[in-house]
């Protein structure tokens, strides 16, 4: 039969963690090494809720991290972020995916959440899968990143793309080399994480143009060549 995550209670996450909690953690980076089995068709919770993360991860700009391996792509983990502000999101880390050894970055502060869960399930009906974790930070620059449009020379159609630290407005502009506005390829609300957006150079002479790209963090631009 088939599996699903809402059989698991990811489609509950707000009721968690009343199934069970098989170990609550206190450290800042707490881990789960040695290797842990699960029963045929079955899941665990475990619950990192430091006991002051103001504390623990004052001037800290690490996002959150999960470190994994497992003996099975029937293993599956999902965190479940419980922020300060009052919001619960979800995140699956392996879905079906036949990776056994990974991580997986997510786009949450560790100074924003109050609480981490993390549920470990496995959808394998016959075998006794063993898995191990262990919870990470890594780093991703405050600012917006502009990269170098490609290709590059370009005709007439080219990629730009950009890295956005955190959720915010951004907008990205075409000029020519004498500062005259050209076009705006994007203006809106981007997510964290890649944004690529095309630009079509139809109707446009031979030559350099500029893209800036405006964020929260300021301004940034580069140059690219249209060759006819």
């Amino acid at each position: 039969s088939e599996f699903s995550h809402a059989m698991y209670g990811f489609d509950e996450n707000t009721s968690y963690p009343s199934p069970s909690i098989v170990t609550t953690f206190s450290a800042l980076m707490p881990d789960y090494l040695d290797p842990a089995v699960l029963s045929p068709v079955s899941g665990r919770y475990y619950l990192n809720e430091p006991e002051n993360f103001a504390s623990q991860f004052s001037g800290l700009d690490g996002l959150v991290a999960l470190n994994y391996t497992r003996s099975s792509a029937e293993i599956h983990f999902g965190l479940l972020a419980y922020f300060t502000d009052g919001r619960i999101e979800t995140h699956f880390t392996t879905g079906s995916t036949s990776t056994l050894e990974g991580t997986t970055q997510t786009t949450w502060f560790w100074e924003d959440l109050e609480k981490l869960g993390l549920v470990v399930a496995s959808t394998d009906a016959e075998n006794s899968p063993n898995y191990s974790f262990q919870f990470d930070e890594y780093f991703i620059s405050k600012e917006v990143v502009l990269a170098q449009n490609y290709p590059n020379p370009f005709n007439p159609s080219t990629q730009i793309q950009i890295s956005v630290p955190t959720a915010q407005h951004i907008t990205l502009t075409i000029y020519d080399v004498l500062g005259w506005h050209i076009q705006t390829l994007y203006s809106g609300r981007a997510e964290a994480g890649f944004l690529t957006v095309p630009f079509n150079a139809v109707g446009l002479s031979s030559g350099i143009y500029l893209y800036r790209v405006d964020g929260e963090s300021g301004s940034k631009f580069k140059t690219m060549t249209l060759i006819r």
